[in-house]
């Protein structure tokens, strides 16, 4: 069994619950018994803590997925008017933002006035 499906897979970890209950039920046990079931304790607890934190990380990637979306769909509707326009107008705006939308974001802009 991989890592991956061991730590996603609810019945071991009822397993493991389950085992934490037994060992504290069970009177006069070692001393190294009960450590035991305090680490399971607390490997428990960051198992619960990790699956609520992945719930959390994955409603902000569907939230930033949504705003990334609609920021290129607003980019296609630039496109497509200077598209139309065939990037010319009288001040020269669209092609600047043709040169905005299409440029290197790893080279330097130049300022134009």
């Amino acid at each position: 069994m991989s890592t991956s499906s061991a730590t996603s897979n609810p019945q071991l970890w009822g397993i493991v619950e389950q085992i934490v209950q037994q060992i504290g039920n069970i009177p006069d046990s070692s001393s190294r018994l009960h450590r035991t079931s305090d680490t399971l304790r607390r490997l428990l607890d960051l198992h619960k803590a990790s699956l609520i934190r992945g719930e959390d990380l994955q409603v902000s990637q569907l939230s930033l997925m949504r705003e990334r979306n609609t920021y290129l769909e607003t980019l296609r509707q630039i496109e497509q008017l200077g598209e139309e326009l065939r990037w010319d107008d009288p001040d020269g705006i669209l092609l600047r933002v043709r040169d905005v939308l299409y440029s290197d974001p790893n080279e330097p802009q130049t300022s134009q006035t």
